[in-house]
């Protein structure tokens, strides 16, 4: 199987690596790219913020881009340069400083790394564009000639899913929980996540994750594991989990 295997009609095929971020910063035409308020040139000067020295800029930052490039899960042309940004920071020294995210400050859950709050963001974004959601009659997406966004978008999921899976073993249990999260969402298909050897770590993340709604997300992931039969094809050179590191 290739990603191609689950691309549908107008859906870009070829992805190469993750693009550096400072050009992803600097080189995009952001100008040219809509967001949901209008053209994103704001976009770049938010994205810059998520290095700032203040951990509440970096917060803040995080949340206006809910507002924007990510507003009501919807997929505008600048979500895509900026979801590939989220992903090619990740490894950044400075995404391992606690941030208290701030659209969940009412649930009480503790500091978090921003990588963990990165790689959140990652898999609310793989759920907003996997198989399902573009088979709803109300997506308009079973041509995705007419929304090349959300195309282009979800043909980079496997370079996505190989900056995530670095860290499918870290150290830190809530970036462990987070980034199996992410890559299962990334995944999509219950067959390949077992086939990633993910299903553990999404099990450990229903247990132990400080984040209810990281469990919630987790015990739906098993949840739709438990409905497939198993497919114990080894991932071989699968495109879609061969970027996973295993045990």
């Amino acid at each position: 199987m290739t990603p191609n295997d689950t691309h549908h009609a107008g859906e870009p095929a070829g992805v190469g690596p993750l693009p550096d971020p400072h050009t992803l910063l600097h080189g995009t035409d952001w100008n040219s790219l809509r967001h949901a308020y209008g053209p994103a040139e704001d976009t770049p000067s938010t994205l810059a913020k998520l290095m700032d020295d203040e951990p509440m800029v970096r917060a803040y930052a995080l949340e206006h881009l809910s507002h924007t490039v990510y507003h009501q899960n919807s997929i505008y042309p600048a979500t895509v340069p900026t979801t590939l940004y989220l992903a090619a920071i990740l490894s950044e020294p400075w995404a391992a400083t606690a941030l208290v995210d701030e659209r969940i400050r009412s649930r009480a859950v503790p500091p978090r790394p921003l990588r963990v709050l990165l790689l959140d963001r990652l898999g609310e974004i793989a759920s907003d564009i996997k198989d399902a959601v573009v088979a709803r009659p109300e997506c308009s997406c079973s041509s995705l000639a007419g929304y090349p966004e959300m195309a282009e978008l979800r043909a980079q999921r496997p370079v996505i899913l190989q900056a995530v899976s670095a860290f499918l073993h870290d150290p830190d249990p809530a970036t462990r929980h987070a980034a199996a999260i992410a890559a299962a969402l990334l995944l999509d298909r219950p067959d390949l996540i077992r086939r990633a050897d993910l299903l553990s770590l999404i099990q450990a993340a229903s247990v132990e994750a400080t984040d209810e709604r990281q469990r919630e997300r987790a015990a739906d992931i098993l949840d739709a594991c438990a409905t497939q039969t198993e497919n114990a094809t080894p991932c071989g050179s699968d495109p879609w989990c061969s970027s996973i590191p295993q045990r």
